[in-house]
């Protein structure tokens, strides 16, 4: 009987092992699936992490490319700057010389009125002289008329005493 027992001992125990490794292998079958489906989850998540990463150099290079255009920006900024400065620098300079301009030509046109009215003086001047001259040139010539033609006349009379 102690056979017996053993063998149904060994038969329960037998039993229980299979059973309690049925379990083992069941719980390493579960285990091995719950760490294959993590590891899918973890190939798909490394995959999406790779492609963010892959973003994320694109759009590294996309603001690596807007800082050196924003420069771009900056600098062309800077010059049309400067070029609105020096465009407003030459309109106050073209005031300051048309103003200038216009200040020198009111001198010289002021000066050349007082030139043109002291010639004119001048001219009246001399033109009233002259015709004072041609006056007394014309009233000696008339005296001087007068003169010869009474010489001339007293020389007939004399010549006209002779012949008689």
């Amino acid at each position: 009987m102690e056979e017996e027992n053993d063998f149904l001992f060994e038969q329960e125990y037998s039993k229980n092992t299979d059973k309690f490794l049925d379990q083992i292998i069941t719980q390493v079958e579960e285990m091995m699936e719950e760490v294959a489906k993590k590891d899918e989850e973890l190939a798909l998540k490394e995959q999406q992490l790779l492609e963010k990463d892959s973003k994320i150099q694109a759009l590294e290079l996309e603001l690596e490319s807007c800082r050196g255009s924003l420069e771009k920006l900056v600098f062309y900024e800077d010059k049309e700057s400067t070029l609105n400065e020096a465009l407003e620098n030459a309109e106050a300079y073209s005031r300051k010389l048309e103003e200038e301009a216009r200040l020198e030509s009111k001198r010289i046109l002021d000066e050349a009125k007082k030139n043109a009215d002291r010639i004119v003086n001048e001219s009246l001047i001399r033109a009233e002289k002259t015709e004072m001259e041609i006056a007394v040139l014309k009233k000696n010539m008339e005296a001087l008329k007068l003169k010869i033609k009474d010489a001339l006349s007293a020389k007939l009379e004399n010549v006209d005493l002779e012949n008689n």
